[in-house]
């Protein structure tokens, strides 16, 4: 019994692990895995460059919530994520 429990947990996590890594694959504009690391690591670019981690259609008015580049977190965050 505590053997077939052990395979079906091993196969259920190379499973997943399969899965994650087709996901992790796929453009961004096919799902949404992994957009808010392209955000933080664009902020934290940003931030070195100009000394705001904001885009500047993100300081212009409302923008939609989904979409790339929409970093919208405190900037202490950035600056923790900015390479030094």
């Amino acid at each position: 019994m505590v053997v077939v429990a052990g395979l079906l947990f091993a196969l259920a996590v190379m499973g997943s692990g399969v899965f994650l890594a087709g996901r992790a694959g796929m453009p961004l504009t096919e799902g949404q895995f992994g957009i808010d690391f392209a955000d933080y690591y664009a902020a934290a670019d940003r931030l070195l460059a100009t000394g705001s981690p904001y885009a500047p259609e993100m300081l212009e008015g409302p923008v939609p919530a989904q979409g790339i580049d929409r970093y919208r977190y405190p900037p202490p965050l950035a600056q923790v994520l900015a390479p030094t």
